[in-house]
C-alpha cells in the first residue's frame, strides 16, 4: 500500500531566473514502474522533444529538464510514483 504523502518530505525550493534551465530530481523509479510530473497538482503531459522533458537513469532516477524557464514553471512541482498499471503509489 501506498504510504501517507507527506508534502514536506523532499520539499526543494528555487529561484530560477526567467530563460535558465532547471534540473528538478526524483529519487528512484521501481522497476516496471514509471513516473508522472504535475504542477500545483495537475499533471503536466511532457514530450521529449519539448521544452519540458525527463528521463531515467540506469539506477532509477529520474529527472525533469525544463529549458528557457518561464514564470508558467513557477509552482510546486511534484514526481508521482506509478506502478506497473500506472497508479499513484507515491508523490515526492
Amino acid at each position: 500500500s501506498a504510504q501517507p504523502y507527506d508534502p514536506g518530505t523532499n520539499t526543494i525550493t528555487r529561484v530560477i531566473n526567467p530563460g535558465d534551465k532547471v534540473d528538478i530530481p526524483c529519487s528512484v523509479v521501481t522497476p516496471g514502474g514509471s513516473v508522472r510530473w504535475a504542477l500545483n497538482n495537475k499533471p503536466i503531459p511532457l514530450d521529449s522533444n519539448q521544452r519540458r522533458h525527463w528521463n531515467i537513469s540506469n539506477d532509477g532516477k529520474a529527472t525533469l529538464t525544463i529549458n528557457r524557464v518561464t514564470k508558467m514553471d513557477a509552482g510546486l512541482w511534484e514526481c508521482w510514483k506509478l506502478d506497473g498499471d500506472f497508479n499513484i503509489r507515491q508523490k515526492y
